[in-house]
């Protein structure tokens, strides 16, 4: 059997006696490492992200409320007197015509007024007591004696304000316990009152 088999291994054999195992080695292990391909240069990614102010919030609650103020001074107003004259009864008929149109547009106003601020009221008070939660979780996260639990957490960002079933476990003594916390409580009468 002298085949190219034979022939193979007879060359390994006097190669194996010519050179030493430390020369064999270094011959051979190149063949069994990977191809090291090089490697882009890794663009550096900030762990932390430096955190800004949104004024969104302070925003809606400041323009909720001058609208507010405004409606309800309007309609005080209209509840004693006309906006543009000194009593409703006008015995001697010296007001006219277009001085009851503006008061008839100021009522009008203040009535419209007040049922945009009923229709917006929970969304408002709803979107300012999402960003209360997000910064009352940020500040309690660093501190170990007033860290929030993974419940109180969780109820926050599902936004338990709104939610009847974790309203409900408010109420409960055992459940109230673990998922209420000072933000919550906030939260909810802020919405209630809207």
């Amino acid at each position: 059997m002298h085949g190219p088999s034979q022939f193979l291994l007879s060359s390994l054999i006097a190669s194996l006696n010519s050179m030493s195992i430390r020369n064999l080695l270094y011959r051979v292990a190149p063949l069994f490492q990977p191809k090291v391909r090089k490697k882009k240069p890794r663009q550096v990614i900030p762990i932390t992200k430096v955190l800004r102010k949104h004024r969104c919030g302070l925003w809606l609650a400041s323009s909720y409320c001058v609208v507010m103020l405004v409606t309800w001074t309007v309609t005080c107003v209209l509840c004693y007197k006309p906006i543009n004259f000194a009593t409703y009864h006008d015995h001697q008929g010296v007001y006219n015509k277009r001085q009851y149109e503006v008061n008839e547009w100021a009522r009008r106003l203040a009535k419209t007024l007040m049922s945009l601020l009923g229709a917006v009221s929970i969304p408002i008070s709803s979107s300012v007591c999402a960003k209360f939660a997000a910064v009352y979780c940020q500040m309690h996260s660093h501190n170990r004696h007033q860290s929030l639990t993974m419940r109180q957490t969780l109820a926050l960002a599902d936004k338990g304000w709104s939610d009847l079933r974790i309203l409900s476990h408010l109420v409960r003594p055992i459940e109230g316990r673990r998922t209420r916390s000072p933000a919550l409580s906030i939260s909810v009468l802020v919405c209630t009152l809207g």
